[in-house]
């Protein structure tokens, strides 16, 4: 047997036995959570409430920070179990929802005005959605923004206004958010789950190549890994292949 044959058959015996060892039951993790923080009023909120609704199957996990003056309409419109994990901005448990936020899979700001994307722009976190927003990019939570009302519909060289929308869509892509139109966010979202299912939510133990697969499929470009994550060869070679770029944490 040549050398390189041998070393990819301990790869693919390796990729086998700690796949197996990842879905042994002591690695089992919580359901997958989204966390929805809503600034503003959208005109596009029927399309975030069913994308959020088609998240929710199978008993996963939405959690809210809301503008105070839009909870009375929201409200009612949650599972009755979810109403209790909805919060105003003034009212909000934060440290219960930083805390809830290691556990998120998915980070979903629902609206952006011009005000509220500069706010974000300007790290200020003296708003209590741009300080949890800020924690979850640190701690490498995947992050969503509805873009809806930024979209200047193709002007962008025909007005100032536009120019501006354009500049801070391009600005908010630079500093690492996925920035995404609501009637696109339902399928964005299930692409995600079908990663998380087969492998992202394990990222604490083990990055495998189909992972990596998934995770890309799904749009991933890069993946903040733990300290202690296993990362097996193929899924080195393959993450540098399909430019996934891994960041090693420290614990």
């Amino acid at each position: 047997m040549h050398a390189n044959e041998l070393e990819q058959l301990i790869q693919s015996i390796t990729d086998l036995v700690l796949a197996k060892l990842k879905n042994s039951p002591q690695l089992s993790q919580k359901p997958q959570t989204l966390s929805v923080l809503w600034p503003v009023a959208s005109a596009s909120k029927d399309q975030i409430l069913a994308a959020v609704s088609a998240f929710r199957m199978d008993g996963r996990r939405v959690q809210w920070l809301v503008r105070a003056d839009l909870l009375g309409d929201l409200l009612p419109m949650l599972p009755a179990d979810e109403q209790q994990r909805c919060y105003s901005f003034e009212q909000a448990p934060i440290q219960g929802i930083l805390a809830d936020l290691q556990s998120s899979d998915v980070v979903l700001l629902a609206g952006a005005n011009f005000q509220a994307a500069r706010q974000l722009l300007a790290l200020d976190d003296a708003h209590s959605w741009v300080h949890v927003l800020l924690q979850a990019h640190l701690t490498g939570q995947a992050i969503l923004i509805c873009e809806d009302l930024l979209s200047s519909k193709g002007l962008a060289s025909q007005n100032h206004v536009a120019q501006e929308a354009h500049s801070i869509k391009r600005q908010l892509k630079q500093m690492g958010y996925k920035l995404i139109a609501a009637q696109n966010l339902a399928t964005q979202l299930k692409n995600m789950t079908l990663a998380y299912e087969n492998g992202l939510q394990n990222t604490r133990e083990l990055l495998t190549e189909q992972d990596v697969e998934n995770l890309v499929r799904a749009g991933q470009r890069e993946l903040r890994l733990h300290a202690k994550t296993l990362v097996t060869p193929l899924a080195e070679s393959k993450a540098t292949e399909l430019g996934l770029n891994l960041l090693r944490l420290q614990d």
